[in-house]
């Protein structure tokens, strides 16, 4: 079990070693796509580098856009729903109204 970042800052400053087993939840704000990404995956493709170090190169498959906004989530399920119950997450990047095309 993780510990929970005690703000944005924190989250973003930590090595991805440290949040071995959380995933980012990843949306893109143009077409409400969400995707859920492990954590550990990353580790294994970018090496043991600061969260903060890997977020700007996330980018939407459809329109290139970054994405907004970004949760580190402890579990793969965020809110309530069905299966287990959700853990801890940390807003890392606000959401963004994106602009008319």
């Amino acid at each position: 079990m993780v510990a929970k970042p005690l703000s944005t800052e924190a989250a973003l400053d930590v090595r991805l070693s440290t949040l071995a087993g959380c995933w980012l939840e990843l949306r893109c704000p143009r077409h409400q796509g969400i995707v859920l990404y492990p954590l550990d995956l990353l580790r294994r493709q970018h090496g043991d580098r600061p969260l903060r170090a890997i977020l700007a190169r996330f980018r939407c498959q459809r329109c290139g856009g970054p994405p907004s906004p970004v949760y580190l989530c402890e579990t793969p399920q965020r809110v309530p729903g069905h299966g287990a119950p959700p853990g801890w997450s940390v807003e890392l990047r606000a959401p963004v109204i994106p602009r008319p095309t």
